[in-house]
């Protein structure tokens, strides 16, 4: 690479050198033709026109990765230029307008030229001129030929100095411009990508990277906790004197906040009850008196919980939704009907979610009332995710 380095910079200079000397000349001549014309101060009356060997990093060497910024900015249009192999160099124009004492740099390349008195030279002359030198140099445009192409008007190289499309340079400059693109915010140079030299190369790296980003919004997504809390209660039995089965109102739902890209969604559905069992102070009295059997129990409550627990692809989160109690009052024998037995059942639930599942618990309390006796008291339902316990 030094090698060619060193060529480049010989040939920049002498490319240089032999423009320069033809737009001088031609100038001269238009300057003398004036003044013979009687035109006074001729030689301020005519643009002036120099090229200079750029002295800018940018026209030097660059690593697959400055390529890729390069093209990513839109200040080229191609992953395997001849920079990347210090085979090329720029040579850009410099003009002073007539009357003017500051030279400015040439951004279309066609401001000094034209048909007037005060150009030396037509566009069409300069760029024979230039196509010209260019073969005089053995040298060649942007797209390796020899001409003058406003495309990339300053750039000059070697001929067969673009790497080919399946150099490993290449490749890290195709995924460095895809993660510029698809990752880091820049606006995707279109002209590049669509164009037929590289978007076959090209797509295979935006997939991949673009499966990148994906996976990071996903990841990004997983680490997102949200938190809320879930209270209520509601009566399911009052002052119940026969068998029922009520079942309770939705205590609502522990889902996440706002519209969130969070994939397909899983349903879990999660039961679970528990029952007790009562025998009052007064079938004991039946049973002597020869009025009621002895088979179990007089009285049995059970307890239901029903909800979904809802995953999601991309959160981690469990989310818990639909969350029901119920009750069933069953009468096992003869004697407790006759007993006026009353039965009063609530539901109190507290939720959150915080963690990975939601938890928390539902109490229901029961009170169980014949005419000798009672009894009060709860059972505590815990909840963590799917799994349900009873105390």
């Amino acid at each position: 690479m030094a090698k060619a380095a060193s060529v480049i910079s010989t040939k920049a200079k002498a490319f240089v050198k032999g423009m320069n000397a033809t737009l001088e000349d031609k100038r001269k001549k238009k300057v003398d033709a004036l003044a013979k014309k009687g035109v006074k101060d001729a030689e301020k009356k005519v643009y002036k026109a120099e090229l200079k060997v750029s002295k800018n990093p940018v026209t030097l060497s660059r690593t697959p990765e400055k390529q890729a910024e390069s093209v990513a900015s839109g200040r080229s249009w191609t992953c395997a230029s001849a920079h990347m192999v210090d085979k090329a160099r720029h040579v850009p124009l410099f003009y002073t307008p007539p009357g003017k004492s500051k030279s400015v740099y040439s951004k279309t390349a066609k401001e000094p030229w034209g048909s007037k008195d005060e150009h030396f030279m037509s566009f069409a002359e300069f760029s024979a001129a230039w196509a010209k030198e260019l073969g005089k140099q053995g040298v060649r445009n942007y797209k390796g030929k020899q001409a003058f192409d406003a495309g990339d008007a300053w750039h000059i190289e070697l001929p067969s100095g673009k790497l080919l499309h399946s150099d490993p340079a290449v490749a890290k400059c195709l995924i460095r411009y895809a993660e510029l693109t698809r990752l880091e915010g820049h606006k995707p140079n279109t002209s590049f990508e669509n164009s037929k030299s590289w978007k076959k190369d090209l797509a295979p790296h935006l997939k991949a990277v673009e499966a990148r980003k994906e996976k990071e919004r996903i990841d990004g997504l997983k680490k997102l906790r949200f938190s809320a809390s879930l209270s209520g209660s509601q009566s399911l039995l009052k002052g119940a004197n026969k068998a029922k089965t009520p079942v309770g109102k939705s205590f609502g739902d522990l889902e996440f906040e706002g519209p969130i890209d969070c994939g397909a969604g899983k349903e879990e559905k999660v039961a679970f009850k528990h029952a007790i069992q009562w025998d009052s102070l007064a079938r004991d009295v039946f049973e002597f008196l020869g009025l009621a059997e002895s088979k179990g129990f007089d009285v049995r409550l059970t307890f239901s919980l029903v909800y979904s627990l809802w995953h999601y692809d991309n959160l981690s989160q469990a989310f818990l939704a639909k969350l029901i109690p119920s009750c069933k009052l069953e009468y096992n024998t003869p004697a407790a009907k006759w007993m006026s037995m009353t039965v009063d059942a609530a539901a109190d639930v507290s939720m959150k979610k915080s963690g990975l599942l939601p938890e928390g618990t539902v109490t229901f309390s029961y009170d169980l009332r014949s005419p000798l006796d009672k009894e009060k008291g709860k059972l505590v339902m815990k909840v963590k995710g799917s799994r349900v316990t009873a105390a």
